[in-house]
């Protein structure tokens, strides 16, 4: 599946907080938000941003399934949390 035909995206290394990750997505209006980091999830969770989380390196991935309200489990990876998040609600 060609994906990246079919959604637009954007990629920055900023974390949390006021140039964080949630704060770009609310500055260019972005809805969703596919990241392993389990704080730049909870931020974006709290700020209103859908999540789709990506089991990463580090962090406590349990119990993140709320921020999808139960409908997605973290996905092991990017691809598959493109595929959830595609296959829509």
């Amino acid at each position: 599946m060609r994906w990246f035909d079919k959604v637009s995206y954007q990629f920055t290394s900023r974390k949390v907080g006021s140039s964080g990750k949630a704060a770009w997505c609310r500055h260019l209006k972005i809805g969703c938000i596919m990241d392993d980091d389990v704080a730049i999830c909870q931020e974006c969770f709290a700020k209103s941003i859908q999540v789709f989380p990506i089991i990463g390196w580090s962090g406590d991935h349990r119990g993140l399934e709320h921020m999808s309200k139960g409908k997605v489990s973290p996905s092991a990876t990017l691809q598959v949390a493109i595929e959830n998040f595609l296959a829509g609600p």
